[in-house]
């Protein structure tokens, strides 16, 4: 094995140095971190709930096959927001997501009066993990606009 030149020394000490420091950084401006997971049916509006968000626009997507992330950053928070699948194959893999945990965002098609059932049967198992008893849960009914929105 070569033994390595003095500037490569330097190189990944100040590397080193750098990650300490933007650690330190972090640490005294108290930014905090939090995991977001956002869960529902297949297109119940996940995914254009998560865009809303990052981008503050509506964008036009496409089934999520797996999950997608974006980092949102509001006065010194960082939301690490997961969008997870929500096909009947994936779903069995969404208690994968609840380690470290904060937040769950439960995206509800209020126009699928079909699948409803199907919605509270997921809701439940998902109520059946230990991890909810230290998050903090929000519901959002999508599509309410429409005329047969469900009601409360």
């Amino acid at each position: 094995m070569q033994k390595p030149k003095d500037g490569q020394r330097k190189l990944i000490y100040y590397r080193h140095t750098s990650f300490y420091c933007t650690s330190q950084i972090l640490h005294f401006l108290q930014i905090e971190e939090h995991k977001v997971i956002i869960v529902g049916l297949d297109n119940a509006g996940k995914t254009t709930i998560l865009y809303q968000f990052s981008m503050n626009e509506v964008v036009h997507t496409s089934p999520t096959i797996g999950s997608n992330v974006e980092e949102i950053v509001i006065n010194n928070t960082r939301f690490l927001m997961w969008d997870i699948g929500g096909q009947e194959s994936l779903r069995s893999s969404w208690n994968t997501y609840y380690t470290n945990t904060e937040f769950v965002i439960v995206v509800v098609d209020s126009t699928d009066r079909e699948r409803i059932s199907v919605t509270r049967e997921e809701l439940y198992k998902m109520l059946a993990h230990e991890f909810q008893t230290q998050d903090r849960w929000d519901f959002i009914q999508n599509d309410s606009t429409s005329r047969n929105y469900l009601h409360k």
